[in-house]
């Protein structure tokens, strides 16, 4: 059985690790300790960087960065827990053991409160335009937490209420394929909270298989299965990740046998960029490819990623860069992470409770919200710490959407909100939801697509001969 140590020597240690820290680590850095000895000759750590004890030991976890996700810098303090004696610091990037705060320095940013719920939204927000071919999507977490979860939720809300994308066509992998959490401190699980706190509403997500190595191969080979020319593929991936000599890696648990106390950082498993990106490669050819990660180190994804994508065009876009930590951010009373938070917004309209985003990401006024709209907003909007990027592959891969893009949007636009707006206060009357109403008005788009787009394009085509001799003669006059 673990011996654990003596309660005075254990406040002489946390005494001494408290006073070794530096001027700028007491800013920022926060300590945790393991109560258990660590015998001679046992392993510990994370199992990125297996230790072993030379003597019996005391760990104390000195962290560097805590408002990072995992990888990051920081320190395992290794004492000698009869003289209280600080024997060996070791850099490390992930946690490991039962660890105990004792020393906090620095918690999650929070953000203003976003303005109240706000419906029916101003101005009316157009329905989409379905793509003749198939839209699909893939969202992936290994260690999933409770903001891990709810940037899922988010996700996965935007895609079937906001874009009308399929249920059957989004594949959802998370941690032990149910909506239990790990706990932040890696010790333990939790089940997921009553209700989303997005909007206090119950959780819509369906998780499909466990977010492991082999829920992706059985989740890619399902794509490769299903998808054809006309398709897209939208892929987020959240959690926990890093950067070493071999790559850019996502971590997933090795098994799921942990109890109240299971460390599960010590069942860390690293799934590199170059395997995923060979999953990639596994699919068929498509039309386009929407990748949008944020765990730490994930920009060191793209350029693999790019470099075997199968669609005719890529867009990818990251919280950090290779070898950086991506930054969670508390909105609302509630946990996320930063930039996910913020481009899954701007591509919704909205943030989660309804509420109006700090500025129309659609800078570029083409009626439609973009890859390259949604990584400006986030990056404008998210955590200063990220260092987000974006990267792409084929033509147009700054301007993909999750629905169709066209040339005429802004006449599918009119006619649409010159004949909705009664609606909306009907909708209120009734009760109907914002997610309900989002159906609804898709499913009525829907059914006048095809002879709205095919009767604006003839007309306005039409328009566009008949005035266009007369706007060329009069150029030319005015640039004589």
């Amino acid at each position: 059985m673990p011996r654990e140590i003596e309660s005075q020597l254990l406040e002489q240690i946390k005494q001494h690790a408290v006073t070794h820290l530096s001027p700028a680590q007491i800013q920022r850095t926060n300590l945790s300790v393991n109560r258990q000895i660590i015998e001679k000759g046992e392993e510990f750590g994370p199992p990125t960087q297996r230790m072993i004890a030379d003597a019996p030991t005391l760990v104390v976890f000195a962290d560097d960065d805590p408002l990072a996700n995992w990888g990051h810098a920081c320190r395992y303090l290794l004492y000698d827990p009869a003289t209280c004696e600080l024997r060996q610091e070791i850099p490390a990037r992930l946690p490991s053991g039962p660890l105990e705060p004792f020393y906090t320095s620095a918690q999650l940013p929070k953000s203003p409160i976003e303005p109240p719920f706000r419906w029916p939204p101003r101005p009316i927000r157009c329905p989409i335009i379905i793509p003749d071919g198939q839209r699909y999507a893939l969202l992936f977490a290994g260690f999933t937490m409770e903001r891990h979860l709810n940037d899922l939720e988010f996700c996965y809300r935007t895609l079937v209420n906001v874009y009308g994308v399929p249920k059957e066509n989004i594949i959802v992998l998370s941690f032990n394929c149910s909506m239990t959490v790990v706990n932040d401190n890696w010790i333990g699980t939790s089940p997921a909270p009553a209700v989303w706190p997005g909007d206090g509403t119950p959780y819509q997500i369906v998780i499909n298989d466990y977010g492991t190595l082999s829920g992706l191969q059985v989740a890619f080979a399902q794509l490769a299965a299903k998808m054809g020319p006309k398709d897209e593929l939208f892929i987020h991936t959240n959690n926990h990740g890093d950067t070493d000599t071999t790559g850019s890696f996502i971590g997933y648990p090795s098994s799921f046998a942990g109890g109240a106390g299971f460390d599960w950082g010590s069942v860390w498993v690293n799934l590199y960029d170059s395997a995923f990106a060979t999953m990639v490669a596994s699919l068929p050819a498509f039309r386009a490819l929407v990748v949008m990660m944020e765990q730490c180190g994930s920009g060191g994804f793209g350029p693999d990623i790019l470099g075997s994508s199968t669609a005719a065009s890529t867009s990818f876009a990251a919280a950090c860069v290779a070898g950086a930590s991506s930054y969670g951010a508390v909105y609302n009373g509630a946990p996320w992470d930063a930039f996910v938070y913020q481009w899954i917004a701007a591509m919704a309209g909205e943030y989660p409770n309804g509420s109006p985003l700090a500025s129309n990401p659609d800078t570029d006024g083409s009626f439609a919200v973009d890859t390259n709209d949604a990584f400006n907003y986030a990056s404008a909007n998210g955590s200063t710490s990220d260092s987000p990027n974006i990267s792409g592959a084929g033509t147009g891969s700054g301007s993909l959407v999750l629905a169709e893009e066209y040339t005429f949007y802004w006449f599918w636009c009119w006619i649409w909100t010159s004949f909705a707006q009664p609606f909306y206060a009907a909708a209120l009357k009734r009760g109907i939801s914002p997610a309900e109403f989002k159906a609804k008005l898709n499913q009525a788009a829907r059914a006048l697509q095809k002879e709205i787009l095919s009767e604006s394009d003839k007309t306005l085509l039409e328009a566009r001969r008949k005035l266009g001799p007369q706007v060329k003669q009069t150029l030319e006059a005015a640039f004589k």
